[in-house]
């Protein structure tokens, strides 16, 4: 009696390797789906893929064909050139050798913008100096490039003798002002009966009815005015 015997010389491929998201930004994951030919064990996604600015979660399967792990970009960091790279490293139930194999390209930022400095300056012959009806501008800097969903509704919150008031936004759009880059002039009229040192907030800048200031990825704006120095 001669036992069954089955021969299979084929090389496992692989069908597709893909993320369902190619463009991060904070906060976002990404989908890692990769399928084989073939049924196979010799695969551990933990050594035979290679992630670039980012970590792969441990890949799971249910029948040894398909398997899926999420992806995590790194916090901080700004890389439009990334791709999942399968190690040949793998093989098919029976120790075929399968061939290496990588997703698309996908991109990542993760960095969110930032208040870089807030320079002051009234409109008043003596710039440090302001009367009623004057206008006081805030050019605030940023990290990066920003926009700002209403420009109404974002404001430098500062007090002038103690007492609070807001400067407002005047573009939606950051540019170079007076050769500071990526800024935006927020301003104020002076109105009667105010005496006193201008002195910026401690906080961020203020975003009423779910404003927003978001950069090219759609990272929100983070950080606090009194975290600036030499502003």
């Amino acid at each position: 009696l001669i036992g069954n015997v089955t021969v299979d010389t084929t090389a496992p491929t692989v069908s597709s390797f893909t993320m369902s998201d190619t463009t991060l930004k904070a906060g976002e994951t990404s989908t890692v789906t990769l399928v084989f030919s073939d049924f196979v064990s010799g695969f551990s996604s933990d050594t035979d893929i290679t992630a670039q600015n980012g970590s792969l979660a441990t890949m799971t399967t249910s029948d040894n064909v398909t398997w899926i792990g999420v992806f995590t970009p790194t916090a901080n960091i700004t890389d439009t050139t990334n791709i999942l790279t399968l190690a040949n490293t793998w093989t098919d139930s029976v120790g075929n050798a399968g061939p290496s194999s990588t997703t698309a390209n996908y991109s990542i930022d993760t960095t969110a913008p930032t208040i870089s400095s807030i320079s002051v300056a009234s409109n008043n012959t003596t710039t440090t100096l302001a009367k009623e009806n004057d206008k006081i501008t805030f050019t605030v800097a940023f990290s990066e490039p920003v926009t700002l969903s209403t420009a109404s509704e974002v404001k430098v919150p500062f007090t002038i003798g103690g007492t609070a008031k807001e400067a407002i936004a005047q573009s939606t759009n950051t540019a170079t002002i007076n050769a500071t880059a990526y800024a935006i002039d927020f301003e104020y009229t002076v109105e009667a009966g105010l005496d006193g040192v201008v002195a910026l907030g401690t906080g961020p800048l203020t975003q009423a009815k779910s404003a927003t200031v978001l950069d090219a990825a759609g990272n929100a704006l983070t950080g606090n005015m009194s975290t600036l120095s030499g502003s």
